[in-house]
């Protein structure tokens, strides 16, 4: 995607979003397009690095999504896949805005509240539906929700989006995040050989497609800098 069209996109989005909030605040049928125009914004966003602007917006898709699933009854198996799939998206959005801001205990009770919420729904067919996109921002937030904590966990977690990057045709800005987040497990796990190769693969994807993103992570690639310094210092000392 092209940096104007992703702008275009974004602005086009954000005012839909705002009719819509009129609309369905007189017109509760309206909610279901309300939860999905919030949900592409936060998608938008997401794609462009926009964690921060994401994140006013993403708990009332949640919460938008979660209102409509309850007016239509009891959550369980008869409940309708599309408003299923609106509430995990929705939530894994959350999730992965909450952990890319560094709330990792936020998106670590999010996602734990998530998988309790799915055994309600465990005959519906949620992951074979869901896009390969949601998967990989769903493996994302939980490895970074797990790093500070359980570094094994986060390690197995990005290992699982990595290998979605390697078997789906990802956008190039997940390509970035899965990179960026696997460097950094490598890293907590005593392989900063691994942690650095992870991350000039990251600089490399966004040297060839990072025009069409509103935002650099320079500070992951400082991070990266910094870790060249860390391993040179430690080999000229070894």
């Amino acid at each position: 995607m092209e940096l104007k069209q992703l702008i275009t996109q974004l602005r086009e989005a954000t005012s839909q979003v705002k009719r819509l909030r009129v609309a369905a605040g007189s017109d509760p049928a309206r909610a279901p397009e309300l939860a999905d125009s919030l949900i592409e914004l936060n998608s938008l966003r997401l794609a462009s690095w926009q964690f921060g602007e994401a994140a006013a917006d993403a708990p009332e898709a949640v919460v938008v999504a979660a209102r409509i699933l309850a007016a239509r009854g009891p959550v369980g198996p008869y409940a309708a896949l599309s408003d299923v799939l609106r509430y995990v998206s929705a939530t894994v959005q959350l999730a992965a805005i909450q952990s890319g801001l560094g709330q990792s205990a936020a998106a670590q009770r999010v996602l734990e509240d998530l998988d309790g919420w799915l055994g309600q729904v465990s005959r519906l067919p949620v992951n074979q539906e869901l896009p390969a996109t949601l998967h990989a921002w769903a493996a994302l937030a939980r490895a970074r929700a797990a790093l500070p904590q359980e570094v094994g966990l986060a390690t197995a977690w990005a290992d699982a989006a990595e290998l979605l990057l390697h078997s789906t045709d990802l956008p190039a800005y997940l390509k970035v995040a899965i990179l960026l987040v696997t460097a950094d497990c490598r890293w907590a796990a005593g392989r900063p050989e691994a942690a650095l190769a992870h991350h000039l693969l990251a600089r490399g994807v966004w040297a060839r497609y990072g025009t069409c993103s509103l935002y650099s992570p320079n500070d992951y690639f400082s991070r990266g800098v910094k870790l060249a310094k860390s391993m040179a210092a430690t080999l000229l000392t070894g």
